[in-house]
């Protein structure tokens, strides 16, 4: 995940107008389309998806 203060400078000028707080919601969630978008990509090339390396383990 980028950095909250690397998150703003990639915004430029448009974060001088949002919180923290809102500037984590929109990093949240384009991490969740970034998410989304390489699964798709994944699925169109039909490669599967690694799995963590602690997948299936239980404590």
């Amino acid at each position: 995940m980028i950095p909250l203060p690397d998150f703003k400078r990639i915004l430029g000028p448009m974060a001088n107008n949002l919180s923290d707080g809102q500037i984590e919601a929109v990093r949240d969630a384009q991490d969740r389309l970034a998410d989304i978008f390489f699964d798709s990509w994944l699925r169109e090339r039909n490669i599967p998806k690694l799995q963590p390396h602690n997948a299936g383990k239980t404590t």
